[in-house]
């Protein structure tokens, strides 16, 4: 399932790793509720759309997924990558490529590591509890299903592991605090008696303030990468890296200041950067798929974008690249550096990277993933995706879009209904009498009729309060 190369770490491709559940307990504004994206037994739905009124909770549902993906960000030892400053040299050399210092500025703030990890967890535990926060993550690897739990309150307090070991499944590791210190059984996680030792004393050093997920990050990065899954079992290994690479996948809402290392490197195609990069010139071929699809994409979204392509140069046996547009502009087709684009094509695009994961069969998590983008042509996207989803990819996602319930199945839409007294339930249309959710009914409408909550109900605000006719009036009278 894993091999080594160069001291890159590949995932065999085979390996099919989906989210089947996640069940929250006092996180944010969720007290106790689970999302089920079970298909079946052995299968997790390919699709996930999460809909309801504002402040019901899709962000906080989204920021869950973002506790995996700060625990391969923050580090004991991270830094700033220092890729990134040879690459943007790199770049300063070349003749045919060349960037704005905005693009410079942006990239080095993106590789820039500052947060604190306990801080994060605290702000997302539940306002005014005692009881801790409970995150439990249930995946599917390969057809066998598993979960990560994780317990924090002011500090990481328990972390377990649950999946496939020597053909039985069974808790790969669990590591709680008590009065006596932190416990720990980490014989399902490596056979190498010195190995365990040195994981031991490294949990004594930090976790707590990290989990063994930031714990082995940190690890993957300080040493040599076939050291560390040499000696970590198969089981521990493939967990480790599927979660890995879906937090590479996460998109929020708003544009994050500070993106996840990609140091480690990780031998995936999809690390390609969609913008800007160098490469080997064996991926040449997935920046022509790139290119195809970046046109078509952006040619929906402008009339004026006639092709998307890479600007090349070939250095030292490798491709560094810039992408391009070729635009009509006064009467012209003009070439333009796609650095110069303005901030909501350029985040448009950016967008885009995860939607490209899925197809490689990855877990890409939106918050509001129509932000910015037509409802049209949203709706098409979604829909060219889901008839190329390859095993073990999975798109999540929040959305207001109601246009986008006429094309997604319901087994795949999820409503977050919000009572009077602040509690929340989730629900799947698909729940609901099957009957009455045929082919021939239009889920979109029976939505905003109310059939599924999760929708607002206003009968208008009162604007009144801003009448200002009283205040001229006096005014007026003033100044005679």
């Amino acid at each position: 399932m894993l091999y080594l190369k160069d001291n890159k770490v590949f995932l065999n491709e085979e390996v099919t790793f989906m989210f089947s559940y996640i069940h929250l307990e006092n996180f944010k504004s969720f007290e106790n509720i689970t999302f089920d994206f079970h298909k079946n037994k052995h299968e997790a739905k390919k699709m996930i759309a999460v809909y309801g009124e504002n402040g019901s909770g899709k962000s906080n549902f989204v920021s869950a997924f973002e506790v995996l993906w700060m625990f391969f960000k923050c580090l004991p030892h991270r830094k700033t990558d220092t890729s990134i400053l040879k690459l943007l040299a790199l770049a300063k050399e070349s003749v045919d490529i060349s960037l704005d210092p905005a693009a410079i500025d942006a990239m080095l703030d993106a590789h820039k590591c500052q947060t604190d990890l306990l801080t994060f967890l605290y702000n997302c535990r539940m306002a005014d509890c005692v009881a801790p926060t409970i995150i439990e993550f249930g995946f599917i690897i390969d057809t066998v299903e598993g979960h990560y739990t994780l317990k924090f309150a002011d500090q990481i307090l328990y972390e377990e592991l649950y999946y496939l070991h020597n053909k039985r499944r069974s808790k790969l590791f669990v590591i709680s605090q008590n009065d006596s210190g932190i416990q720990s059984d980490l014989s399902k996680v490596t056979n190498n008696k010195s190995y365990q030792k040195e994981l031991k004393e490294l949990l004594n050093k930090y976790w707590g303030k990290y989990s063994f997920w930031s714990i082995l990050g940190d690890e993957l990065l300080q040493k040599n990468a076939a050291y560390m899954v040499k000696n970590l079992s198969k089981s521990v290994s493939t967990v480790f890296l599927t979660l890995m690479s879906t937090s590479s996948s996460y998109q929020p809402s708003a544009p994050k200041e500070e993106i996840m290392n990609n140091s480690y490197q990780m031998a995936f195609p999809v690390s390609l950067d969609i913008v800007f990069g160098q490469t080997s010139i064996k991926n040449e071929e997935y920046l022509n798929r790139y290119e195809e699809l970046l046109t078509d994409y952006l040619s929906q979204l402008y009339p004026d974008v006639v092709e998307a392509y890479y600007k090349k140069d070939y250095l030292n046996n490798g491709i560094l690249y810039q992408l391009y547009l070729r635009k009509k502009i006064a009467g012209q087709i003009r070439d333009i550096n796609f650095n110069l684009e303005s901030t909501g094509t350029r985040k448009l695009v950016d967008e885009l990277q995860p939607l490209v994961n899925v197809l490689y069969g990855f877990v890409s998590v939106y918050d509001e993933i129509d932000s910015n983008i037509h409802d049209l042509l949203m709706r098409n996207l979604l829909m060219s995706l889901a008839e190329n989803i390859p095993e073990g990819g999975q798109l999540i996602f929040t959305t207001h879009n109601t246009l986008l319930l006429e094309t997604i199945d319901p087994n795949s839409v999820y409503i977050i209904n919000l009572d009077s007294e602040g509690n929340k339930e989730v629900s799947c249309c698909s729940d609901y009498d099957y009957k009455r959710i045929q082919k021939t009914n239009n889920l979109r409408n029976l939505y905003l009729k109310g059939m599924f909550g999760g929708i607002p109900y206003s009968t208008g605000i009162d604007f009144s309060f801003a009448d200002t006719s009283d205040v001229n009036e006096t005014e007026g009278v003033s100044e005679e």
